[in-house]
């Protein structure tokens, strides 16, 4: 994780994740259909763990019910 501070000096981190080659190149694809990058997808699951970071049993339920559809 590399860490750095942005133009407004708030602190940032850079996430790298290893993914199959074919689902990052469909879930990109799919990603920019809806209008969202990558980097905004990454954020938006961070701020929905932190929304739910007292009730791991809803974020969990929400994380497997996307992964079986």
């Amino acid at each position: 994780m590399v860490r750095g501070r942005t133009s407004h000096g708030s602190m940032q981190s850079r996430v790298n994740v290893r993914i199959d080659t074919d689902l990052k190149t469909a879930g990109d694809a799919a990603l920019a259909a809806a209008g969202f990058t990558p980097t905004q997808a990454v954020r938006m699951l961070w701020s929905l763990a932190v929304r739910y970071q007292d009730e791991p049993e809803k974020l969990r339920a929400m994380l497997h019910a996307s992964s079986k559809r």
